[in-house]
């Protein structure tokens, strides 16, 4: 059974499943419907070390002047806001302020096993809210007056929610070999808004909140090579 899991998911999916599996079995033991726990001494594959990886600004322009016109304004929000992909999706008409120039991270819209499911960022660390910079105000602004027909920032022509593997498969991989920047995940934007913060001097614990993270510990896990403190 893990093996199975191990040809479809990475390892800290299958070791996730695992965990759940023998917590079950050790359930079992504890009442006696069975005499031992078979998960016992099961070799579970190892994880891989965690690379970011970083687009410098010319690259993020690049990639941004490169994707199809309803999705620009989506990846450079994703990165100067440090959104993750549901985060995005989940953005709402009503959690943007132009005036301002703030964005709201309220909303988070998810698919699991072909179904999607809207609701709170799933930490409180990643309900926050930012302000962006201008020339990002500016193309949102755009994107909303050429774009907006629906209730989301982001949507397909028709005005209905992305799918997440949809977006990915139709929109950006191609974007993403166009620009010559494979490999490239759309999570890798967000490393891309930490990396841009951190260059423009922006304190450790306001980047984590930004990111939604959890605690600076995490992101100096993360991304401790780009602050020169960290060594």
């Amino acid at each position: 059974w893990v093996n199975r899991l191990a040809l479809r998911f990475a390892p800290s999916s299958v070791q996730r499943s695992f965990t759940v599996l023998r917590q079950l079995l050790d359930f079992a033991v504890d009442n006696r419907l069975v005499s031992v726990n078979p998960s016992e001494r099961i070799v579970l594959p190892r994880r891989k070390q965690f690379e970011a990886r970083f687009l410098t600004p010319d690259e993020l322009e690049l990639l941004a002047a490169t994707i199809d016109a309803r999705s620009r304004a989506m990846v450079l929000v994703m990165a100067w806001a440090t959104l993750r992909i549901g985060e995005t999706m989940g953005l709402r008409r009503i959690d943007l302020d132009l005036n301002t120039g703030r964005l709201r991270v309220a909303n988070n819209l998810v698919e699991v096993a072909g179904r999607r499911y809207e609701g709170l960022p799933k930490t409180k660390a990643g309900r926050r809210s930012m302000t962006l910079p201008a020339s990002v105000v500016a193309d949102l602004r755009l994107h909303v007056a050429r774009f907006g027909n629906s209730s989301y920032v982001f949507s397909t022509a028709t005005g209905n929610n992305w799918s997440a593997e949809d977006w990915r498969s139709r929109v950006w991989r191609p974007a993403v070999r166009r620009a010559h920047l494979d490999p490239l995940r759309p999570h890798d934007l967000k490393h891309t808004g930490v990396a841009l913060l951190a260059a423009a001097g922006v304190d450790p614990s306001e980047i984590a909140r930004r990111a939604g993270h959890s605690s600076v510990a995490f992101t100096y896990d993360r991304s401790g090579h780009l602050f020169p403190e960290v060594g």
